[in-house]
């Protein structure tokens, strides 16, 4: 979908794991990096609806539509992405571990519990639900 709003080409939006026909719109319609997880705070809407609307665009509604894709898509390319993971590094604040009272113990068990509900399959409904700031 991204690639294909890089090019130009108007994308209707697939919600995951929605049984109904709806759909947030356009990829245009939605802002920040999530834009196809059930439970967005963007408006539902018809995917027929959505349709309808693309196939009855003028040609110069349409190329409105294709240039504002093009705009969209650019927050997730290879640059945009690298922009905001070097500004997220830029705040870590290291720590030093002399300085530290650091529980080795306690770390140790915080790796097998993240691990055991890794393979239990718990962390894996909260993957998607990560929110980056910009």
């Amino acid at each position: 979908m991204l690639e294909a709003s890089a090019e130009g080409v108007p994308s209707i939006i697939g919600i995951e794991n929605m049984n109904q026909a709806l759909t947030y719109g356009f990829l245009t319609d939605t802002s920040g990096y999530s834009y196809h997880e059930k439970d967005l705070e963007f408006p539902l809407l018809q995917l027929r609806d959505v349709i309808v609307k693309c196939l009855s665009l003028t040609p110069k509604e349409y190329e409105k539509l294709s240039i504002s894709h093009r705009v969209r898509a650019r927050l997730f390319s290879i640059e945009s992405s690298i922009a905001v993971l070097n500004s997220n590094y830029e705040k870590i604040e290291f720590y030093n571990p002399s300085e530290v009272n650091l529980n080795l113990f306690r770390l140790q068990l915080s790796i097998m519990f993240e691990q055991l509900t890794t393979i239990l399959g718990v962390n894996k409904l909260y993957y998607n639900k990560i929110k980056i700031e910009n």
